[in-house]
């Protein structure tokens, strides 16, 4: 056989076996033992960072590695939107990565950096170079961030500093939210772990600000026998509208293992009812942690909101203690959840 052609044979059975052994790798990282991961969240509630320990035969172990947040604490308002980096420091040989993050679903959401692709998503960094993204999913509801990347021969080991992601945080509800690391694995080229020690962030979410008043000039003095000018307008306050009570649907956020099919069983509604109403496709499709309207079931009492202005579908959120997903679902509203002034809102409770 010709030489090249048999190096580049080889070469490429090398990718897959390297591809192949490096999802193993986080398969198996991800199989932990629940009292590793409960040692973990333990040491991580007591302020200590926690070490990643590699195999003391490891290439890639090397004192100072370091993984957190940049900037961090950062601050946002209701409604508003920041962006946070994951950095990785002082970094050797390393050729994958996989982060598993917590942050506070009543504080905080993630906002989708992917709008074309289904779910929500980050922005990807440059080390490692994700070559093959292996996860990149946002749980908005259950409050979780899954992320692992590797690198493919024969791209070399990236070596120093840089962006793993970059996170874009939306205030929902004043507040605190950690960023909190449940579970964060380097890895070489060869398999082993890198040990580096990782610190959680903060994210600090204020109250909104409000429309600013019009500056108005000074009212002349009153000569005798002019008519009293009128009095200057003012500004109009966030949140000013009365709600009046409205009925609520019931809401269901998909779970792993379920269709349409059988959650239109379980409450006893049409399946074609159950995709109308959600706009579901032809062939029904959901996924986890879809929020979906369950036509025909009485659900709790709500509130009938009129947009006022100033005012957006993000800090009605916040006033409200729910979430923009919701208002978006309930109301019909689609991505980008634009709201217009005058406009009436349903609004359920969380």
């Amino acid at each position: 056989m010709d030489t090249k052609v048999l190096l580049g044979h080889r070469r490429s059975v090398s990718t897959f076996v390297l591809v192949f052994a490096f999802i193993g790798l986080f398969v198996l990282c991800s199989a932990c033992t629940s009292e590793t991961r409960a040692a973990s969240e333990s040491q991580s509630e007591q302020g200590a960072d926690t070490l990643l320990v590699g195999d003391p035969l490891a290439h890639a172990t090397q004192d100072g590695t370091i993984l957190h947040f940049v900037p961090s604490p950062q601050q946002v308002t209701v409604g508003g939107v920041v962006a946070v980096q994951l950095r990785l420091e002082n970094v050797q040989n390393l050729y994958g990565i996989e982060v598993h993050l917590a942050f506070d679903k009543d504080i905080v959401q993630i906002k989708d950096d992917v709008p074309s692709q289904d779910g929500d998503q980050v922005t990807v960094g440059d080390i490692p170079y994700p070559d093959f993204p292996i996860q990149n999913m946002v749980d908005n509801y259950g409050g979780r961030l899954d992320y692992a990347v590797v690198q493919l021969a024969p791209r070399p080991a990236a070596n120093g500093s840089g962006v793993v992601a970059t996170i874009h945080f939306l205030g929902v509800r004043e507040g605190t939210s950690p960023i909190h690391f449940t579970s964060a694995k380097l890895a070489s080229p060869d398999g082993f772990p890198i040990a580096a020690t990782f610190h959680d962030g903060t994210i600090v979410v204020g109250e909104t600000t409000g429309p600013t008043a019009t500056p108005q000039p000074p009212t002349p003095t009153q000569a005798p026998g002019d008519t009293p000018a009128p009095p200057a307008p003012t500004a109009t306050p966030a949140i000013v509208s009365t709600p009046t009570p409205a009925a609520c649907p019931t809401l269901y956020v998909v779970r792993s293992g379920d269709t349409a099919f059988a959650i239109a069983r379980r409450f006893g509604i049409s399946l074609d009812i159950l995709a109308e109403v959600n706009a579901l496709s032809a062939s029904f499709e959901i996924k986890i942690s879809q929020l979906l309207i369950i036509p025909g079931v009485p659900g709790p009492t709500g509130k009938v909101h009129t947009v006022q202005a100033g005012e957006t579908l993000y800090s009605l959120a916040g006033h409200y203690g729910t979430s923009v997903e919701t208002l978006a679902a309930i109301n019909g509203i689609p991505h980008p959840w634009h709201v217009g002034l005058g406009e009436s809102l349903l609004i359920c409770p969380p």
